[in-house]
């Protein structure tokens, strides 16, 4: 089931880009709760929030939150983990995402899905494709599962595993249609023969240039030019 971490919060009145910074400079992760009586921006401390989510796997986590309100009274809440932000170059938490449920509510999350075995169709040369990696589920917060197992040892090639594969389990909804492929093994990709090039066949067009008369030539058909003319002159005279 879904890993459920215990965790303190306290109303963050800070508002604003440069509020948020001189927070996460001092030690605090700001996160906001959503809620059905509306949002709270809090504080988290940053130390104590590493430490719960150390050694956590799994993408959905469960919290029982003590918020501390304005008036510093202590309010106990059960809050789903929604999304946590990193700084992609530091590597740390830059915010948090809460939201707010009760024990008896249903929630619809993604599931991780875990594949165990090695299909017997890879073994004879397939490759085995991932089509699905989440499933969609409903669960009271309880019943929420950390994983879904998929056995995909039996798979022949050409063979796929549906989500009607899966046998149901008491406590969750798988709420993908059954006819959904989460896996399939496809037949290796047979190679392409490279035919060899015709030898005799012509690369280019052959091209034949005329020969251009050497200069000695070209001075001499000049002069011819002009004599003749000088002859078809003298016998109109």
């Amino acid at each position: 089931m879904a890993k459920t971490i215990a965790l303190k919060a306290s109303v963050r009145p800070q508002l604003g880009r440069n509020a948020i910074k001189s927070l996460r400079k001092s030690g605090i992760i700001p996160g906001v709760i959503y809620g059905k009586k509306g949002t709270h921006a809090v504080s988290i401390n940053k130390k104590e929030l590493k430490e719960a989510l150390h050694g956590v796997s799994s993408e959905n986590v469960l919290v029982d939150l003590q918020f501390a309100s304005e008036g510093g009274a202590t309010e106990a809440k059960f809050v789903f983990l929604q999304d946590v932000q990193h700084d992609p170059l530091a590597d740390t938490i830059t915010h948090v995402d809460l939201h707010e449920i009760a024990a008896d509510e249903e929630l619809h999350v993604d599931v991780p899905v875990v594949e165990v075995g090695e299909p017997v169709g890879v073994a004879n040369g397939g490759l085995l494709d991932t089509v699905l990696r989440r499933l969609h589920v409903a669960a009271l917060p309880k019943n929420l599962p950390e994983s879904i197992t998929v056995d995909v040892s039996k798979l022949e090639i050409g063979q796929a595993v549906h989500v009607g594969d899966i046998a149901p389990v008491e406590g969750y909804r798988i709420l993908n249609t059954k006819d959904q492929i989460i896996a399939v093994v496809h037949a290796p990709k047979a190679e392409e023969e490279v035919k060899p090039a015709d030898a005799t066949a012509i690369t280019e067009p052959e091209v034949i240039k005329e020969k251009k008369p050497a200069e000695g030539e070209a001075a001499a058909d000049a002069k011819g030019g002009k004599a003749e003319g000088k002859d078809k002159d003298a016998k109109k005279k």
